[in-house]
């Protein structure tokens, strides 16, 4: 792959704001941002999406979670709101291409894949991905991914034709999951999860969605110690191998992060090595 090609994706779906002065201090950055914001989407919008995400964080709650992502994906503001969302998608993005790269001819479940523009860097940059499906609770998160692929030059979209499928439901419902496999007949070999709500939800419901000796791939931005629970209940409680794979979450000095890890599980068999 080209990294022509990857630059151009990345310029076309996560553009940084032309305000953006790495060497200005981090509270001088944050005024910035918010005048940036408030002049784009309105200080009505900018403060409910400010309130509903104090919500959010607040409460830790689904409900409370799922109010905020659905407001900001029905403005727009999704990604705009916070530089790290877009500096971490990039990165993302970087990760994955490595990792799958080099696998035979595969297909891929995106868990919670939002304006899906992950699934679409990812068909447009890895040949061998059959095929993408792109789910997501939130209507409005499908309909930026609608916007997100009429973005792209006549060539590229013509290269996603039936590559990215996006589905709209709840990855966790009985009910969905059963139309979802009656109506697709397909299992994929790789289910991706990007900082899930929940992760042991994942690795749960994800195995419904997972060919036999296929592997989930889940990032989650947080120190390796409060995960080893998590990778006890991936190999105790869901039946599945667990490892996990370091990668470095500081991005940028304003927009650091806690050093993340990438977890590995793979039905069955120890998870294929990935280098």
């Amino acid at each position: 792959m080209e990294n022509s090609k990857l630059e151009e994706i990345i310029n076309l779906f996560w553009k940084i704001p032309s305000h953006y002065n790495l060497e200005l201090p981090f509270e001088k950055q944050e005024g910035l941002h918010l005048e940036y914001l408030i002049g784009k989407y309105g200080k009505k919008t900018v403060d409910e999406y400010k309130r509903l995400g104090d919500a959010a964080h607040r409460e830790q709650t689904k409900e409370s979670s799922f109010n905020a992502y659905e407001f900001g994906f029905e403005t727009g503001m999704y990604q705009d709101a916070a530089p790290n969302v877009a500096y971490r998608s990039i990165l993302d993005l970087k990760s994955l291409l490595k990792l799958l790269g080099k696998r035979e001819k595969f297909t891929v479940t995106d868990l919670g894949a939002g304006d899906g523009r992950i699934s679409i860097a990812l068909a447009l940059l890895l040949e061998n991905i059959e095929k993408i499906y792109a789910i997501d609770i939130v209507k409005p998160a499908l309909k930026q991914m609608d916007l997100s692929k009429k973005l792209l030059p006549k060539t590229h979209q013509k290269k996603l034709d039936g590559r990215v499928v996006p589905v709209l439901g709840d990855y966790t419902d009985c009910n969905f999951k059963d139309k979802f496999n009656s109506k697709f007949n397909s299992k994929a070999d790789i289910v991706l999860s990007l900082y899930p709500f929940d992760l042991f939800e994942v690795f749960e419901h994800g195995l419904d969605f997972l060919n036999i000796g296929g592997s989930i791939l889940n990032f989650m931005p947080q120190p390796f110690e409060e995960s080893e629970a998590s990778l006890d209940y991936i190999k105790e409680e869901v039946g599945m191998w667990a490892r996990t794979f370091w990668y470095n979450m500081e991005i940028v000095d304003h927009f650091s992060m806690p050093k993340g890890q990438l977890i590995v599980a793979s039905e069955f068999k120890p998870a294929k090595t990935f280098d």
